[in-house]
């Protein structure tokens, strides 16, 4: 397995991490590298462990044992609310805006969190991200397209001013054509604002093409680290899921 981090120093690591729910197991000695400003892919077949790497480096499921390392500290019991303050933001699948509520108005909601001299101008800063949701910007979230929730929820991520972006399946639900917008938007967050960007999804190649990293996940354990580039031959990802 090549080694992913390439001698730098990640924002966030896990080292031989063992997590699941309660007493259940579901990820076994997972260890994975993310630097500031890329790109990492988490594919792998249904169950592998996907979403619960996520929830465990947000603080929803348990960790058994092994490390979770944050700029450089030991991150001893992670909690949603301690995830936050510490600039990481997790976007599960599909519930990820208020619908009954405007663009507008699902965004002040979230910025209810920041002190007040910061909310207009990080809703403004948001808006200039994401134009489309300035255009339709007192729309209800619940008429939108899928492809323009999932920009508000991504806009709804952006709020928090994340140094850390979770990304739980983003494409589904979407038509191809949005699918490639939404990932693509994905990776202007990370190149264009330095976002580490973590996306779980099942249209691999989509997600390989605007990844710089990727792993592999079977069963609770990753069979594959290395670049995304690297995982796109046919033959390395038959290798890596089988």
């Amino acid at each position: 397995m090549t080694d992913v981090s390439d001698g730098r120093i990640p924002l966030l690591r896990t080292e031989a991490l063992w997590s699941g729910y309660g007493t259940r197991g579901v990820l076994a000695d997972v260890s994975i590298a993310i630097h500031k400003g890329e790109v990492v892919a988490v594919v792998g077949h249904n169950g592998a462990g996907k979403s619960t790497l996520l929830k465990s480096l947000f603080g929803l499921a348990t960790i058994h044992s092994g490390r979770i390392v944050l700029d450089g500290m030991l991150v001893a019991k992670p909690t949603p609310l301690n995830s936050l303050k510490a600039g990481i933001v997790y976007l599960p699948q599909r519930k990820q805006v208020f619908p009954e509520l405007s663009i507008k108005e699902n965004l002040a909601l979230v910025a209810q969190r920041l002190p007040k001299h910061d909310r207009s101008d990080r809703m403004n800063h948001v808006a200039t991200i994401f134009p489309v949701l300035r255009q339709r910007w007192n729309q209800e979230a619940g008429s939108l397209s899928g492809g323009e929730r999932q920009m508000l929820g991504l806009g709804l991520a952006m709020i928090m001013s994340p140094r850390l972006l979770l990304l739980d399946e983003p494409s589904l639900g979407l038509a191809p054509d949005l699918v490639v917008r939404v990932l693509e938007k994905a990776r202007d967050l990370a190149q264009g604002y330095g976002v580490a960007v973590v996306v779980v999804e099942h249209k691999v190649k989509k997600v390989l093409a605007i990844a710089d990293c990727a792993y592999v996940l079977r069963n609770g354990r990753v069979t594959f680290g290395s670049r995304a580039s690297d995982l796109m031959d046919e033959a390395t990802l038959l290798t890596a899921y089988l």
